[in-house]
């Protein structure tokens, strides 16, 4: 997505900001704000609800994937290292699991 600035890791929790474009970050803020929202309903509300909520947002499962999913931070020194529950805020805020 882009270069990261100002890292931190506070257990188990790594985070910094992204930079990249603004529809881009709007996109994955987007996704990631519908996937928290999911998480907070009860097993038997979420699946009447998800659809519905999802379209009302204009996501579509090829965006939920893609924020979820398949994500690595490249290092300095050249290492992928994969990374897993990224979530990213509109202001270019990520945080993800080591």
């Amino acid at each position: 997505m882009g270069p990261l600035q100002r890292y931190g890791y506070e257990t188990p929790w790594a985070s910094a900001w992204v930079i990249a474009d603004p529809a881009t970050i709007a996109r994955y803020a987007a996704a990631s704000a519908f996937l928290d929202w999911v998480d907070t309903l009860p097993d038997a509300e979420a699946d009447a609800l998800y659809e519905e909520e999802q379209a009302a947002r204009g996501l579509d499962e090829t965006a939920l994937d893609a924020c979820g999913h398949g994500w690595e931070i490249l290092m300095p020194g050249g290492e992928r290292r994969a990374i897993t529950s990224p979530r990213f805020e509109a202001d270019g805020f990520a945080t993800w699991r080591w």
